[in-house]
């Protein structure tokens, strides 16, 4: 059953009943034994995976290299490094296949379809003739931010296929260590476009859920023009509100009422989110209909704007690694078995903490 969602008139909405998963871990006293296993962890993760440890601390400027941790992941930045390193749970890459992740939705009976899919493939030159014709969008299934807009007259045939064969050679993912993408072959995909009805206008709404804790809510109007929008933030009891702040990628605010199909909409990102322990849900909608744009395992590369570096941020404690792949599922290394027995403990303790 998924948590409850009390809205009001303004759009506004509490989450009655959330607690934290666990104590804040940098509270937490460890026995010196724990201590020395996690400090030994740490230093396997240094020892073996620097680089992918150095570039995810350089994309946010509140982690701290010397101090940053991922054995012990105690922020949300952290929990983002963590599970690139441990997290290899083989739903990621259909999430973020733009491909797949049309049948997940279909196979796990969600609540939200994707646009409609007119064709996939691996050759640029069996793009069918017809689908150039209409009005669409082009993109690689293994990327984002790499997409193109069909109009009927505005390129031609070879233009549109020398672009296609671009976007077959690019890797997503891989600079930043973002494990899913790796997953993933490359193929493209032309799928329909999402068109505003009369009267009304597109924007993407990005759903950011913790755990049972929807966190942040962000809506952005003229994604490709000249960017507005507005943020929805949890307070420490998780009634999500509308900020007063500007968005991270624009500083025009839009003072928009939330659209009509709002309500429904939210809860269709926390029905989506909820197999997982974190995930980010970025939906199109124009006030009546909604599609899924695309869903999101590692925010902006590894991190959480604002609040990425803080332990003992509510969205921090409502993540809860107990929900992923790697502590569910054990592990064939002896090492790793012992790691996901040992954190899991560790996290089962910190939780009658709270």
């Amino acid at each position: 059953m998924l948590p409850p969602l009390v809205f009001h008139t303004d759009g506004s909405f509490r989450q009655p009943g959330l607690r934290p998963s666990h104590a804040p871990l940098d509270d937490l006293p460890l026995k010196p034994a724990e201590r020395r296993y996690f400090d030994r962890m740490e230093r396997w993760v240094v020892e073996t995976h620097e680089k992918l440890r150095w570039r995810s601390v350089r994309i946010d400027k509140a982690n701290v290299l010397e101090t940053f941790q991922v054995a012990l992941p105690r922020s949300i930045n952290e929990k983002f490094t963590w599970r690139k390193l441990f997290d290899h749970d083989p739903r990621l890459p259909v999430l973020i296949d733009k491909i797949a992740v049309k049948d997940w939705l279909v196979t796990e009976r969600m609540p939200l379809r994707a646009p409609e899919l007119l064709w996939q493939g691996t050759d640029p030159d069996a793009i069918p003739a017809s689908v150039l014709t209409r009005r669409a969008v082009m993109k690689p299934a293994q990327g984002w931010r790499s997409q193109l807009f069909l109009r009927p007259g505005e390129a031609e045939p070879a233009e549109i296929r020398a672009a296609a064969a671009e976007m077959l050679t690019h890797r997503h993912g891989w600079r930043l260590f973002e494990w899913g993408y790796s997953r993933i072959p490359p193929r493209l995909l032309i799928e329909e476009e999402i068109v505003a009805a009369p009267g009304t206008r597109l924007e993407e709404v990005k759903v950011y859920v913790f755990g049972d804790r929807i966190e942040r809510i962000v809506r952005l109007f003229d994604r490709f023009g000249t960017i507005s929008g507005q943020v929805w933030d949890a307070d420490a009891d998780g009634w999500v509100q509308r900020s007063n702040r500007p968005l991270d990628v624009a500083e025009i605010i839009d003072r928009a009422p939330p659209p009509p199909n709002w309500e429904e909409m939210i809860r269709a990102a926390q029905q989506i989110a909820a197999p997982f322990d974190h995930m980010r849900v970025d939906l199109l909608t124009d006030g009546s209909r909604a599609v899924l744009n695309e869903m999101t395992v590692y925010n902006q590369g590894g991190r959480m704007a604002r609040i990425g570096a803080d332990g003992a941020h509510p969205a921090t404690l409502a993540w809860d690694l107990r929900r992923s792949w790697f502590l569910r599922t054990p592990q064939v290394d002896p090492m790793l078995e012992e790691y996901r027995l040992t954190l899991g403990a560790l996290l089962d303790w910190a939780e009658t903490q709270v």
